[in-house]
């Protein structure tokens, strides 16, 4: 269940943390809403978000990773402010969900407070372009023990395209499994 971004405990990050994806907002007025789903993939308003584990299978001392890609399928670049999303170099908000043994993991990584954002901390995404990064659960997740994992992207996103007015959008993704094993 999303949270409220007027609920969100850190109120002077509200415009910051919460302000995920921004696809072109004309875009997003002009057409309606449109999400497809299939896999580890999710498309919502001409972007379109892809997890992969990098390693499925996994022991105990490799780190869980996974592959996260952001497809803008529109005809016109989209200006992305990457705080709090996984396009940040390290996590910087809870925004995976990740269930081992049938209990949801607390966040364990860093909190970021910021200014508010100026037009250079916008990422610029061309008509057609995918921005991809790797992320490190085990440096915000405590993923050490044996079993199945599942994780699954699900922030609040106010959508913030720069020098347009904020929206709100839940762009989640489907969830990806990893194994972890004892080894060999």
């Amino acid at each position: 269940m999303p949270i409220e971004i007027n609920s969100w405990p850190f109120p002077g990050l509200r415009g910051c943390v919460a302000a995920i994806f921004a696809g072109m907002l004309l875009s997003c007025t002009a057409e309606p809403m449109k999400h497809e789903s299939s896999g580890g993939v999710v498309a919502v308003y001409g972007l379109k978000v892809e997890l992969s584990p990098l390693k499925s299978r996994l022991k105990l001392d490799e780190p869980m990773e996974l592959l996260f890609s952001l497809k803008n399928q529109t005809s016109e670049p989209a200006q992305i402010l990457p705080w709090g999303t996984p396009l940040e170099d390290i996590l910087s908000a809870d925004i995976f969900t990740v269930i081992h043994s049938g209990k949801e993991l607390s966040y364990t990584g860093r909190m970021v407070k910021r200014a508010k954002p100026q037009q250079s901390d916008y990422l610029s995404i061309a008509a057609g372009e995918t921005v991809q990064q790797t992320v490190q659960l085990s440096e915000a997740y405590d993923v050490s023990e044996i079993g199945t994992y599942r994780v699954k992207f699900v922030p609040l996103t106010g959508i913030q395209a720069y020098q347009l007015d904020e929206q709100q959008l839940l762009l989640p993704s489907e969830p990806v499994v990893f194994d972890r094993t004892a080894g060999e």
